[in-house]
């Protein structure tokens, strides 16, 4: 005959290792899954970055093309400017000498 405490302590037993077992195997899928998901935000950050340095790429290259469309639309209205001074000399006077007298009269008020 079986003695009733000792068949329930090998139950309670077994159980308990079924139930560390179940705790460690959960421990181990929760474990795995943080690994995951470090490295998918990793992943993603560097995605990000990536994506980041290409549109600094592209912004960067486009103000470079705007200053130097502008150096050149300068350059050429430089060069106009000096024609037409060259060829009116007393015009060019002229405008220039109204101009001043207009902001003359605009700075003294």
């Amino acid at each position: 005959m079986r003695n009733p405490s000792t068949h329930t302590a090998a139950s309670s037993a077994r159980s308990s290792r079924r139930s560390h077992r179940s705790q460690r195997s959960q421990a181990r899928r929760l474990r795995d899954t943080v690994k995951d998901v470090k490295r998918d935000v990793r992943e993603l950050g560097d995605a990000a970055t990536g994506a980041a340095r290409e549109q600094v790429e592209n912004v960067r290259g486009k103000a470079a093309d705007f200053v130097g469309q502008g150096r050149d639309k300068f350059k050429d209205l430089e060069a106009s400017l000096e024609t037409r001074l060259r060829e009116q000399p007393l015009k060019s006077m002229l405008v220039a000498g109204g101009i001043g007298f207009v902001l003359g009269l605009f700075l003294r008020r």
